[in-house]
């Protein structure tokens, strides 16, 4: 069941990495109203290193939804030290099940999504 939300928020895009499980995303179309959820591999990135793939993000606008609590995050925290700009990025550890990754990234897209820019945000 999804939450109303505000008419005048706009929600920034999202885009799940290569190895993101896609039902995480489609659970989370399933609860909201046309989540700006989409994936790399849409853009020809699905084996681009991440930091490529965090540029792109960072040119595009793109927070970035990952389940690499290691390569992914060095490179993004590694891109914040160099003081650039880093549209966002979301870690969602694989222990996590589908469910609880879901309810976990709907409430987040929901209540925090406009405070992700320059943050690495765990869930």
């Amino acid at each position: 069941m999804s939450r109303p939300q505000e008419s005048s928020r706009v929600l920034p895009r999202f885009a799940t990495d290569n190895d993101f499980n896609e039902r995480i995303a489609e659970g989370c179309r399933k609860s909201l109203d046309d989540p700006p959820i989409t994936s790399i591999r849409d853009f020809d990135l699905g084996r681009a290193e991440d930091a490529a793939v965090l540029e792109w993000a960072a040119t595009t606008g793109h927070v970035v939804i990952t389940h690499d609590v290691s390569t992914m995050t060095a490179a993004a925290y590694e891109r914040l030290q160099r003081g650039l700009v880093m549209s966002g990025l979301v870690v969602i550890p694989q222990r996590l099940g589908v469910g609880e990754s879901v309810r976990r990234l709907v409430d987040l897209l929901e209540r925090e999504s406009d405070e992700l820019e320059g943050r690495v945000r765990w869930l």
